[in-house]
């Protein structure tokens, strides 16, 4: 099955974060779930998953603590997710021993003190 797939919007993981279910939710993202995808309503208004773990989250630890629990091992799962991503994409940078491109056009450009 597709992980990715939108069925009225909402993808299997955006569900379950919305559910509070933290098992699922550590299924979903250990068999590569994306976590960037997120609720769409209308083409001008998503909300990540992240965020819909955070609404989620009571206010107050003491007047729901199991939920409370729950959804900040899922909060804690998601960002772990977000950071581990296989859409992240390190940027290209040059090695330390070369030179960078910026000095090498401006060599001759010399600092004159006052």
């Amino acid at each position: 099955a597709d992980l990715n797939k939108t069925w009225n919007g909402v993808t299997p993981l955006f569900q379950a974060v919305a559910n509070g279910h933290v098992e699922v939710v550590q299924i979903l993202l250990n068999a590569d779930a994306n976590p960037f995808i997120g609720w769409r309503w209308f083409w001008f208004f998503t909300t990540s998953p992240l965020s819909a773990a955070k609404e989620g989250r009571p206010f107050l630890r003491r007047k729901n603590p199991a939920k409370y629990d729950s959804y900040t091992t899922i909060i804690n799962a998601l960002k772990q997710a977000t950071r581990k991503s296989k859409n992240y994409k390190p940027v290209a940078t040059h090695l330390p021993t070369e030179e960078t491109p910026l000095l090498e056009r401006f060599s001759a450009l010399h600092l004159q003190h006052k």
